[in-house]
């Protein structure tokens, strides 16, 4: 399990980072595409892969839904704004920053 975490965390940091290096995002909208679209395909893959029983027995209400568009939709605006202050300060006062909110 950490293992798997471990791969999927580098493989999409170092796919992100790949993309958005080699093309020119001219936009913090482009950064978030790009990181929210290669986790969503590695975490795709995984869960067929290693939790197809989970899909196949969940049943889709409408709360769940809409607890899991709310849930994509915070996500989304939590990269977007990691990426305005990353890009606002240095690698080391993001880091700061993040280990200070999480406490």
């Amino acid at each position: 399990m950490i293992l798997t975490l471990t791969l999927t965390l580098t493989s999409t940091l170092t796919l992100t980072t790949l993309t958005t290096d080699l093309h020119q995002v001219r936009s913090n909208w482009g950064r978030v595409f790009y990181t929210n679209l290669w986790s969503s395909i590695l975490l795709l893959f995984m869960t067929l892969t290693l939790e197809p029983h989970v899909l196949t027995k969940t049943l889709w209400t409408q709360e769940k839904i809409a607890a899991l568009l709310l849930s994509c939709a915070l996500g989304t605006a939590m990269s977007y704004f990691a990426f305005l202050c990353r890009a606002a300060v240095s690698a080391t006062s993001f880091t700061v920053v993040g280990n200070v909110s999480s406490t």
